[in-house]
């Protein structure tokens, strides 16, 4: 299942909605203002909610 998660932009600070699968792991999505790489990774609760951290992929 899918969920969307509003993350915030490591380079720019605009906020960007990003659809994450309901498992762990990591991605990499382009920011839909800036098209900078933004590294996520995905951390699944008891609940089955998705928890997201935007890195910099440059870091």
């Amino acid at each position: 299942m899918q969920q969307l998660i509003q993350i915030t932009c490591p380079y720019c600070g605009a906020p960007t909605d990003v659809h994450v699968e309901s498992s762990d792991g990591n991605c990499i999505e382009d920011c839909t203002v800036c098209c900078q790489p933004i590294e996520l990774v995905v951390r699944v609760d008891a609940n089955g909610t998705a928890r997201v951290e935007a890195h910099r992929g440059d870091e």
